[in-house]
């Protein structure tokens, strides 16, 4: 048993599919089966049930992952910290991130990061707010970024940036004349809205409540590039971080709207694993994103 082999174990599992783990490692379908066969003989054990359709681990499967995923992070901190000890920055970095922020908010500070740090390798994987807990509790990655962090005894959270939060309308909606109006001035309006247990949807409909806002949904979404179209495209309003949108601003495909009575933002923050010593390379990266701006 070699780190090799519990990596492409662990690959197999995360991406459900022996061919892109094959391709993740630069091996043949037929190779990744193999030493998925080797590790399960010298283990003594089915470590997959198979079956049409299916991919399941055994009871042996799950220990395994569980502790070939610890493996696999000490060997990571190993190198990363061997490397920093002998001052040369280098080592991989992976992160989970919302939709939201890995599209808009990460990519210029991303490059900068790799023009000072060339040789840290930035592995970044978009994923629903749920996903992205469950890849930081699981140790699939070393660090996730979301929107409105929540409490959680397996996670600690560190603070990132504030989103400053807009009204969008379609280039020719009647309000396309205001710069900013009064939260109650949309009300009825047909509005294109965050799924419900998105904590974005969840802050917004509260603020509505409590100011008696009523609004006329007529979509709901679970990204903020669909929410985007739809209004493009005059199917209603919405509210949504104004980075999100500086490229349609630019070319006129939406407006955006200030509300005159209320400044609204949305906290953003950085979590990682809750007992688990974070890596040097790790915090200089939340270091950096700390102190960018944009």
């Amino acid at each position: 048993m070699n780190i090799h082999t519990l990596k492409i174990f662990c690959d197999v599992i995360d991406t459900c599919s022996f061919s892109e783990t094959a391709q993740l490692n630069f091996i043949t379908q037929s190779a990744v089966s193999q030493q998925i066969t080797s590790l399960e003989r010298k283990l003594d054990d089915p470590l997959f049930i198979r079956g049409k359709g299916n991919f399941e681990l055994t009871p042996g499967g799950k220990v395994l992952y569980k502790y070939a995923k610890e493996i696999l992070h000490l060997y990571q901190c190993i190198t990363n910290e061997i490397s920093m000890a002998k001052n040369v920055i280098s080592g991989t970095i992976k992160v989970a991130t919302i939709y939201s922020i890995g599209l808009h908010e990460l990519p210029p500070i991303t490059s900068f990061f790799a023009k000072e740090y060339p040789d840290v390798q930035l592995d970044i994987q978009y994923a629903r707010m749920d996903k992205v807990y469950d890849s930081v509790r699981n140790g699939a990655v070393d660090l996730g970024i979301v929107a409105f962090p929540k409490k959680d005894s397996h996670v600690d959270v560190a603070p990132f940036r504030k989103d400053h939060l807009v009204l969008i309308i379609g280039a020719n909606h009647p309000l396309k004349e205001k710069k900013s109006i009064k939260l109650s001035e949309i009300n009825g309006e047909d509005f294109i809205a965050f799924d419900k247990d998105i904590p974005t949807a969840k802050a917004i409909n509260k603020e509505f409540k409590d100011r008696n806002i009523t609004v006329n949904t007529v979509m709901s979404f679970d990204n903020i590039e669909t929410i985007k179209r739809a209004v493009e495209i005059e199917t209603g309003i919405s509210i949504v971080p104004k980075a999100t949108i500086i490229n349609e601003l630019k070319i006129g495909l939406l407006h955006a709207v200030e509300f005159e009575d209320f400044y609204w933002e949305r906290p953003l923050g950085i979590i990682t694993r809750s007992g688990r010593e974070v890596q040097s390379i790790v915090e200089l990266f939340m270091n950096y994103l700390q102190k960018a701006e944009i």
